[in-house]
């Protein structure tokens, strides 16, 4: 994304953003491709994603959280890789290694947040694959959620290697979504 703002210009739209968001200035900022706007924009986004303009802060999110700045957050301290997680989203392909690198995370917060953004989506190859193979993950709730993904998916060839993981299950809740996602598939 090219950047058209000088630098004076685009500090001080930044800091009006961050002072007062809105949908259309957080658009603008995602365009200059700078990722100082990141961190306001995913702010922004997860405070209004219920509201009106949601859509455009999720579109603005898009334009600037490419994999390749969401990767070198995810590298970062624990503020910086909280708020890559909070970007990830289980509908784009690209980002289903960035959420295995956050399920593996040492903050329980960065993985609390990419298990949510597995349920963003129960679609696609890449997740498919991803939640076969959290099927061995060692936290049961990642189990779970890969769980109501396969079962959401509803593939026959799913069944065995559910039928497997339920059969080595030690946790009472996740052997419940295993259970429920061999039922679903039936």
């Amino acid at each position: 994304m090219p950047r058209t703002w000088d630098e004076a210009t685009f500090t001080a739209k930044l800091s009006a953003f961050i002072q007062l968001p809105d949908a259309v200035a957080a658009l603008d900022l995602a365009r200059q491709g700078d990722e100082r706007a990141f961190e306001a924009i995913v702010k922004a986004s997860v405070d209004y994603m219920e509201g009106p303009d949601g859509v455009a802060y999720r579109e603005a999110l898009r334009a600037l959280a490419t994999p390749e700045l969401l990767a070198r957050w995810l590298g970062r301290g624990v503020n910086e890789r909280r708020t890559a997680a909070l970007a990830l989203t289980a509908r784009e392909p690209a980002h289903v290694a960035l959420i295995r690198k956050a399920l593996a995370d040492a903050d329980d917060a960065v993985r609390a947040i990419a298990r949510r953004s597995l349920r963003s989506w129960r679609r696609g190859d890449a997740l498919h694959g991803l939640a076969r193979e959290l099927l061995a993950h060692g936290d049961a709730r990642v189990r779970a959620e890969a769980a109501e993904i396969l079962g959401g998916m509803a593939d026959r060839a799913d069944v065995d290697t559910l039928r497997d993981a339920l059969a080595g299950e030690t946790d009472a809740r996740t052997r419940g979504h295993l259970t429920r996602a061999i039922e679903r598939i039936g």
